[in-house]
């Protein structure tokens, strides 16, 4: 999933899974708690990801469950060059 991509649509495409890997509904029911709807509907994950990163007291749920499920980033740059974070 992009960067530009919003917390609800992440929530819909983890409920999509959630179908095949049950455990993934643990993750879903904890993002339908961060923010308001309003916000999840405008606000991306990577956004988020952001704040957290350049403000370490903002308590980040979706850091945490990245985190937690030993998450991988793949951030490309316009020339199209990829380097893979943990």
């Amino acid at each position: 999933l992009g960067a530009a991509c919003t917390l609800s649509t992440l929530i819909e495409e983890l409920e999509a899974s959630a179908k095949e890997h049950g455990q993934l509904a643990a993750v879903v029911k904890h993002l339908k708690l961060v923010a308001h709807p309003q916000v999840r509907d405008v606000g991306s994950w990577a956004g988020n990801v952001m704040i957290a990163k350049t403000h370490p007291d903002f308590p980040s749920d979706v850091c945490l469950l990245l985190s937690t499920l030993n998450a991988t980033l793949t951030l490309m740059n316009g020339k199209r060059k990829t380097e893979v974070v943990d």
